[in-house]
């Protein structure tokens, strides 16, 4: 008996907590910002762009477009480092060049 009306003191806190509110209100001109905007009936470019950017097909096409362009750019890349080591390769053997380095040229003197 004893926690039922603890129970029932607690939630006539909580209603009484409640006394003094208003009603909540929008800020000033809100409706005639919002029929303007309802009555402007086109929306700019950035609200365009917003709405196609938030379809998940367009996100998922740019996802993986993004993807696709990185893998090429890695691909190249190391296709290009193959080829500039072939290539001073092919020179080193035209041209029978060694690869001695300095340290190699002072320990064959003594």
């Amino acid at each position: 008996m004893q926690q039922y009306k603890e129970i029932e003191r607690k939630a006539e806190d909580a209603l009484n907590s409640l006394e003094g509110l208003t009603k909540a209100s929008p800020g000033p001109y809100f409706y005639t910002r919002l029929e303007a905007r309802i009555s402007r009936g086109s929306k700019n470019v950035w609200d365009q762009l917003v709405f196609m950017l938030n379809r998940p097909v367009v996100a998922i096409g740019l996802a993986l477009f993004v993807i696709a362009v990185n893998t090429t750019v890695v691909m190249q890349k190391n296709e290009s480092s193959t080829l500039a080591e072939q290539t001073e390769l092919t020179v080193s053997e035209e041209y029978n060049l060694a690869s001695n380095t300095y340290l190699e040229e002072v320990t064959q003197e003594p």
